[in-house]
């Protein structure tokens, strides 16, 4: 797994993006007792590798300066 990806390329950051919302509604609507193992562990890889790849401070930053 990549840590602190610095540029992400457009493409790049819409699939992080794209990415991030799933998992971000698959944890709203999908209450905890019913995901099975697996998505419990793909939603936790997928959630650990956008961390680890720096992309939501990279998103953060690149929302901040557009503002």
């Amino acid at each position: 797994m990549k840590v602190k990806k610095k540029n992400w390329t457009k493409e790049e950051n819409k699939l992080a993006y794209m990415l991030a919302w799933v998992c971000c509604h698959v944890d709203e609507d999908c209450p905890s007792e019913y995901r099975t193992r697996h998505l419990r562990h793909h939603l936790k890889e997928a959630i650990d590798y956008l961390e680890k790849s720096g992309w939501y401070e990279y998103n953060q930053k690149t929302n901040k300066d557009k503002t």
